[in-house]
């Protein structure tokens, strides 16, 4: 029986598995893991577990135990008979089996190892990020002594981890063991360094607003998670029209992104905080939980991805545009961006000033290639072009370029360079710097 690993609602890890009649659910509870069973009713020709008090619940040291009792419960059948065993109800000898150490070399149980290298790889790197976690906690207590003894069986769990192959697991993008484990570690060192404390102030210095860690601490963003999912797994299962669902899917992640305040204290319609970019990546996870892994549907869910980030634009830009109105909804969304339009000019539209001040656009890429394919149907070449045209067609020319160039950047990363062939170095050394020439010299053109 395999159980997959996903994410719950509130960011709990659990590994699921379903059988003829029952769904198990293992998760971590303290330092134990708890095993649930549920049994499966059929709603509508979906199978989905019964709500309310589970059908049997436990309790384990490990997580191979309880997958193994799972199995075991499994493997004995619907058809169980206590007095074939005994008298001892199903649960019962599931257990005894699952805790049995006696089992002779060749002797065979219904799946008595159930997990693959793969699960191993995935339960220790979530051991290795709880120990990180904690190393936080231990480094902010001082706690020289227990900081220690948790780096020493950190770094035996890392090293325990493959030193080629590629690690890949849903809802993590695939990276190579090598970097995992690079990455890891300096993680790992990052949080054992204890923060240095402030020195105290002689004069009362008004205190800073605490920020929420999570972006579920942000009234609403959950729930917009939630319906984004929702409506992905909708779109993936049902395969509706890719762009009208990717068009809703960017409305309801931009409100997120306004839910959110960037560094400055602003709406964070760029989502360029952690929360709001944790929160679009338990959108996606939580959607996958609603449509059935298969090749067409995760081809499915690439493709509508895609062109959540092609609309992303053209909706942020009609919710700026939309601050320009006289309704009371968009004197609330002005509100929101008090403190950006604290010094606008008064002949300045607050669509135009805010655009401006987040470096971003009030049209998307969706909006610019439907105009430049209508310039084309109409011959965009003729003879008579204002000068006033060819300035705003200019314009958008430059900003599709700058937000092209800054898209195509942040794909890569520094480490990526540092992990690459000197060959590849190299060859591609020249051509980065005559890009970076180039670049100096259009950032001088603006100036």
């Amino acid at each position: 029986m395999k159980f997959s690993r996903t994410t719950s609602a509130t960011g709990t890890t659990q590994y699921i598995a379903e059988g003829e009649s029952f769904r198990y659910m293992a998760e971590r509870a303290g330092k134990e893991w708890t095993l649930t069973l549920r049994r499966l009713e059929t709603v509508a020709g979906i199978r989905v577990a019964e709500p309310g008090t589970p059908y049997w619940e436990t309790t384990a040291d490990t997580l191979s135990l309880c997958k193994s009792i799972a199995t075991e419960f499994e493997a004995l059948g619907d058809d169980y008979r206590s007095a074939d065993y005994g008298h001892r109800d199903r649960v019962t000898e599931a257990v005894l089996r699952a805790y049995d150490t006696t089992i002779t070399e060749g002797e065979t149980m219904a799946e008595t190892k159930t997990e693959t290298t793969e699960t191993d790889h995935a339960a220790t790197v979530e051991q290795i990020e709880a120990n990180i976690e904690r190393a936080s906690s231990l480094a902010e207590a001082e706690n020289a002594e227990g900081l220690a003894e948790l780096n020493k069986e950190t770094e035996t769990l890392i090293s325990s981890l493959p030193s080629r192959g590629r690690f890949e697991e849903w809802g993590r993008p695939a990276v190579t063991f090598a970097a995992l484990k690079k990455s890891l570690r300096g993680n790992m060192r990052q949080a054992s360094q204890a923060q240095a404390k402030p020195e105290p102030k002689a004069q009362v210095v008004k205190a800073e607003p605490i920020v929420p860690a999570k972006y579920t601490d942000f009234e609403g963003v959950e729930e917009l998670v939630t319906l984004g999912a929702e409506r992905v797994a909708e779109g993936v299962r049902l395969h509706l029209r890719t762009s009208e669902v990717a068009q809703e899917i960017a409305k309801v992640a931009l409100d997120i992104a306004r839910s959110i305040p960037n560094k400055d204290g602003n709406p964070d319609i760029m989502v360029t905080s952690q929360q709001a970019r944790d929160a679009m990546g338990a959108l996606y996870r939580k959607a996958g939980e609603g449509f059935e892994r298969t090749a067409a549907n995760e081809k499915a869910l690439k493709s509508l991805q895609r062109s959540v980030q092609y609309f992303r634009g053209d909706v942020r830009g009609e919710f700026l545009k939309s601050l320009d109105g006289d309704s009371a909804d968009a004197a609330e969304d002005r509100a929101a961006f008090a403190k950006v339009l604290e010094n606008k000019p008064e002949d300045v539209a607050p669509s135009v000033w805010v655009a401006k001040q987040y470096g971003t656009a009030l049209k998307g890429q969706a909006e610019i290639d439907q105009e430049e394919f209508e310039a084309k149907e109409l011959g965009s070449g003729a003879e008579g072009e204002s000068e006033q045209s060819q300035a705003v067609s200019v314009d958008e020319k430059l900003r599709t370029f700058a937000k092209r160039v800054r898209a195509d950047v942040v794909k890569v990363t520094v480490d990526d360079f540092e992990q690459a062939s000197d060959e590849t170095k190299e060859a591609i050394r020249q051509e980065l710097e005559e890009t970076y020439e180039a670049l100096k010299a259009m950032i001088k053109a603006t100036i």
